[in-house]
């Protein structure tokens, strides 16, 4: 899907692929993948021709089945994605700060260090928005 969204700028067909991997997911039944096909898929692929709000529940089904299979990393894709698309489909900014809050928390404990940045920045951002007081959430450094 990201291929020919980002080579060929052909959404219809990047969507098409997308829908051909999570038609194969759900034949073949292999639960620990569904984490990461969905959110790249939906990401990657059928964002572009979707709605935001189309694209919030997939993403949190894969969020609790990641949850359930120890799938950390693409867990808290999920769920970080999850909440940029309930940002574009207008979810009050409080609620989506306490959400965003949870993931920033949940991906340091498990030592998601990119994760861990996206969520805080995006996080930061939102916290902006309601005119909270932009110091108190420090931007994790990432160091190679």
């Amino acid at each position: 899907g990201a291929v020919t969204t980002g080579l060929f700028n052909d959404l219809t067909l990047s969507r098409s692929f997308g829908d051909d991997a999570l038609f194969l997911l759900d034949k073949v039944n292999m639960k620990a993948s569904t984490p990461p096909t969905v959110w790249m898929t939906y990401f990657l692929g059928k964002a572009w021709t979707l709605p935001p709000s189309a694209c919030i529940e997939p993403l949190r089904k894969a969020f609790h089945v990641g949850l359930s299979t120890d799938q950390s990393d693409h867990t808290s894709w999920s769920a970080i994605i999850s909440s940029y698309y309930c940002f574009a489909s207008g979810k009050p900014l409080d609620r989506l700060d306490d959400d965003l809050n949870k993931e920033c928390k949940r991906s340091k404990s498990a030592g998601l260090r990119v994760q861990n940045v996206v969520c805080t920045v995006f996080r930061r951002m939102v916290l902006g928005l309601t005119s909270k007081d932009k110091d108190v959430l420090p931007v994790p450094v990432l160091t190679q």
